[in-house]
């Protein structure tokens, strides 16, 4: 199984991969919890395979909750590679967003690219690992 805190793979002897996810809250628990899932002989052997991590396939993300000045909630997600605004209603939370993206360096000169939906605007771009 390899073990991230989004994504897992557990190869068996035809070499047949299969994915799992794992949520920890804390860069500690993250770290504890790799060293007892890789350590978990009986998880490995119910999945039929061998326990792999690759640390470059670990994903990272925070979500934000936030409360915008004219009362509406929208949520910010940010992880290695996007950023994401959702449930938001009013065209100035995206405004503001965008305009704050422009300020940074690593996003505005990462060639950003930005997919809207009614509610929601994606903005990928490339950072190095961290």
């Amino acid at each position: 199984m390899e073990v991230s805190d989004r994504d897992g793979s557990v190869e068996d002897a035809d070499g047949d991969v299969g994915t799992s996810e794992n949520d920890f809250n804390t860069v500690s628990g993250f770290n504890s919890g790799i060293a007892i899932i890789m350590a978990n002989t009986a998880l490995a052997k119910a999945h039929g395979g061998i326990c792999i991590h690759d640390p470059d396939a670990d994903t990272y993300y925070a979500a934000l909750r936030c409360h915008d000045a004219n009362g509406e909630l929208y949520y910010l997600t940010f992880s290695r590679d996007e950023v994401v605004l959702a449930a938001y209603s009013d065209d100035a939370i995206r405004a503001r967003f965008e305009a704050w993206a422009d300020k940074i360096p690593s996003l505005a000169q990462a060639g950003s690219e930005t997919s809207r939906s009614p509610t929601s605007l994606k903005t990928n771009f490339a950072l190095p690992q961290i």
